[in-house]
């Protein structure tokens, strides 16, 4: 795909959006895989289902017996208090469908990765300056900054 600008090296990956998860998955089934162009995809190589992503769909039968840990501490405890009701609506849906939460299950070492103030991604990734990642040989930066000064001259 072109025209993603990273935040930083890791985090320049392109997701899918959905209306449901079935849509989202119909998405990522036209773009995962390795790109040739992408170092990174090719971790891909021989782990990615020959026959997409669709062949897991399921319904909500299928999470009765399911068991999910939710890192409370981690990551929920500083979430505002609307995203905290989204979260607890959803674990009432899967508990009503027949799936086990379990409380307190902490990501391994998230004392150092999650910012108190909540997840700062830039201590979590080695982050990379968007001037850094634009600058030559494609000096793709320069290039915008001289056409949007040329651009507010000239009005």
């Amino acid at each position: 795909m072109n025209s993603v600008v990273p935040e930083c090296e890791h985090q320049d990956t392109v997701g899918t959006f959905g209306r449901t998860v079935r849509d989202a998955v119909y998405a990522l089934d036209g773009i995962y895989g390795v790109d040739p162009r992408d170092n990174y995809t090719l971790g891909q190589l021989g782990k990615i289902p020959a026959a997409g992503y669709t062949q897991f769909l399921a319904n909500k039968e299928s999470l009765n017996g399911a068991i999910f840990g939710l890192p409370w501490q981690s990551f929920w405890v500083l979430a505002d208090p609307a995203q905290q009701a989204q979260l607890l609506d959803l674990i009432a849906l899967i508990t009503d469908a027949g799936a086990t939460v379990i409380n307190g299950t902490e990501l391994p070492d998230y004392q150092t990765i999650v910012s108190p103030d909540g997840w700062n991604w830039s201590a979590y990734a080695n982050s990379m300056s968007l001037d850094e990642y634009l600058t030559p040989p494609s000096g793709i930066m320069a290039q915008l900054v001289g056409m949007r000064t040329s651009l507010s001259t000239q009005s």
